[in-house]
């Protein structure tokens, strides 16, 4: 199917199709009465918009449109809920409700990740950062983020030659389905409680501790308070357990979450030294935060933060 360009999204007749085309729709061709922009400069890429419609069997619906470049997505508008944020943290109540959403997505996937279909889906690997390309993105994280990535900080990272030998392990761990970009901009928390994770695109196959991991580091657990990881931890075994699918110990989990840090640290640096990187955007701080919580988890300290989480 083609997808139009630009505010051609919008047409009724493409909307229709689209909607018309896909069996969870039972309110037949569809008239748009308004549109709003969304999600703007909140790490959310692509442009999004909330659609109002009128359908053919009556009444109005809500709905959400996803743009990219080239193409474009009608999701269900799941409103009234809130996006969390990285830059302000959650509340413990909300990060339990994560953990335990986690919890059931890599409990329900684990028996089968190589049944029929997944091919389709990536398989998650740590892979080094090919070292001219790693030289680049590290002199150019230290000359943006100085106060994090100093001299000292440098002379103790030994990336991305120690991904190595961690992606070796991790490709021995049980797999799962993994959303991969499991933080706080891409939840929203409905007003009942219920989570729902945004920003599937990068779903894979892989360790269930890259999701805990990344979570846990980016807006919810400071690197001081490292007891909270167990905590939260022993929470996720508890819900496997409840599910009938656990098998693993905290002890392992921690072992695990220990182990993707050196490929998330080598993730920041290249996201901190990457061309497209636009300093003083919502985005450049988010990646600072993200940053400053990884050097500080992976060499023991937290390098100049003074934010303040609103968690734990």
């Amino acid at each position: 199917m083609a997808i139009p360009v630009g505010d051609g999204v919008f047409s009724s007749t493409w909307l229709s199709s689209v909607l018309e085309g896909a069996n969870e729709w039972p309110h037949g061709s569809v008239r748009v009465r308004s549109t709003m922009r969304i999600g703007a400069e909140h790490g959310l890429s692509g442009r999004i918009h909330r659609v109002t419609v009128e359908t053919e069997r009556g009444g109005q619906r809500s709905i959400v449109v996803k743009q990219e470049t080239a193409a474009a997505v009608v999701l269900e508008d799941i409103s009234p809920a809130e996006q969390g944020d990285v830059l302000h943290g959650c509340t413990a109540d909300q990060a339990g409700a994560v953990i335990r959403v986690l919890a059931r997505l890599h409990g329900g996937s684990a028996s089968v990740v190589d049944g029929p279909g997944e091919a389709d889906l990536p398989r998650w690997t740590a892979h080094p950062m090919e070292s001219e390309r790693w030289r680049n993105r590290l002199g150019r994280a230290s000359e943006r983020f100085p106060e994090i990535l100093g001299p000292r900080v440098l002379s103790l990272l030994d990336l991305p030659e120690s991904v190595v030998d961690t992606g070796r392990v991790l490709r021995e761990e049980q797999s799962s389905w993994l959303q991969v970009d499991a933080h706080l901009d891409n939840t929203l928390f409905r007003p009942d409680g219920a989570v729902v994770l945004l920003d599937w695109c990068n779903a894979a196959i892989g360790p269930p501790v890259l999701d805990l991991a990344r979570f846990l580091i980016e807006g919810v657990v400071e690197p001081t308070r490292r007891y909270r990881v167990t905590a939260l931890l022993s929470l996720y075994r508890d819900e496997l357990r409840r599910l009938g699918v656990g098998h693993v110990s905290v002890g392992e989990l921690e072992s695990g979450f220990e182990l993707v840090l050196l490929p998330l640290l080598q993730g920041a640096i290249g996201w901190a030294g990457r061309d497209d990187l636009e300093l003083g955007t919502r985005a450049s701080t988010v990646c600072e935060s993200f940053l400053r919580s990884m050097c500080g988890w992976v060499l023991g300290d937290d390098p100049g933060s003074k934010r303040e989480s609103k968690v734990l």
